[in-house]
This record gives C-alpha cells, sequence and structure tokens, in this order.
C-alpha cells in the first residue's frame, strides 16, 4: 500500500513532528498501542492510502487526498487547498508540502496543534473525544515545532536511520525549490 505524508511551511520553515512510543488511541477509539515505525523520531503526518482516498480519483489526487486526511486524523488541523510541491520516492511513498495561505503563521498553527496534542496524550483524551474537542483521530504525534529549512535535515532526519530516511529525502527534493 503506498505511504503518504503531509506538512505544512512558509517559506522559511517547516513543521516537523515528533512520534509518540505509544498511542491511546487509532481511529478516535482507545485501540491505541506501541507505535511501531519511529518511536519517538522526527517525522511528518502519513500513513497508508486508502480505498477511500483513491474512490473515483486519479493516483496523484489520491495520494493528495490520503495526505490531507492523514494530516487531519494526526493533528485535527484542516490542511490549505492543494499543495504547492509533491515527491514520490522510488519506494512509493508521497510527500505533500503545503505552504501557508497569506495571514496564517506557521507559529499560529504550530500553536493550534500542539494544543491538540497536549490534550490527545493527556489523560482526558477520552473526555475529549466525547465532548468533540479533540480533533485528532490517530494518537500517534507527540509534539511539533517550527524548523528553519536551513537547520534540515541536520539531526532531525538522521542519514542510515530506516525510520527517517524517507523523510530525510522529502526534505533534499524540497530543498531544490526553497534554498
Amino acid at each position: 500500500m503506498p505511504q503518504v505524508y503531509a506538512t505544512v511551511y512558509d517559506g522559511t520553515s517547516v513543521l516537523v513532528f515528533t512520534k509518540n512510543a505509544h498511542s491511546n488511541f487509532f481511529q478516535g477509539k482507545g485501540s491505541g498501542g506501541a507505535i511501531v515505525h519511529g518511536p519517538k523520531k522526527c517525522c511528518f503526518p502519513g500513513g497508508g492510502l486508502s480505498p477511500q482516498d483513491q474512490a473515483g480519483r486519479s493516483p496523484k489526487e489520491a495520494r493528495i487526498a490520503g495526505a490531507r486526511r492523514e494530516f487531519l486524523e494526526e493533528t485535527g488541523f484542516t490542511l490549505p487547498a492543494e499543495p504547492t510541491v509533491s515527491f514520490t520516492n522510488p519506494q512509493n511513498a508521497s510527500c505533500h508540502f503545503f505552504l501557508l495561505p497569506a495571514g496564517v503563521t506557521l507559529e499560529q498553527v504550530r500553536t493550534e496543534i500542539a494544543a491538540q496534542l497536549a490534550l490527545a496524550n493527556s489523560d482526558d483524551w477520552q473526555q475529549a473525544i466525547t465532548n468533540d474537542t479533540l480533533h485528532i483521530r490517530d494518537n500517534e504525534l507527540a509534539s511539533v515545532a517550527v524548523v528553519p529549512w536551513s537547520d534540515l535535515p541536520g539531526g532531525f532526519f538522521p542519514v542510515d536511520d530506516d525510520d527517517v530516511d524517507w523523510f530525510r529525502g522529502f526534505v533534499a527534493e524540497m530543498k531544490q525549490f526553497i534554498p
């Protein structure tokens, strides 16, 4: 199954996330468990392309739809319109970079997502889902940071780490467009 990932940027910085070691819930239900791929490591939100993402769409449209869905499920944040840049690697994983619209700052988005992540990782997550104050549906992420492009890949996506290699590749591709 193809993997799809997404993040947002503002031209000089990008949101980078850190995974949990253990999740409280998946698909809004208390069926979490140990994070298998890259626990406590940096990432971009994402996961597998679903049949619903593919229904009636071209492969490119399906990947974008899947990346948008995964980002929403893991952060509670709806991405802006269309990605400005997308890449697919030889392993059939794709990453989509969404430029924030004018008037919206990366720090505003980080703050909004961080509040959702804090709630998802708290002891009150079940009540927050019931009250519809928690918009995250997959509790895979621990934190979010605004990282300048100039600091990437650096220690965020180390060489020879199978859990983060493809993120490193996506960053390298993106840096051709954003020096």
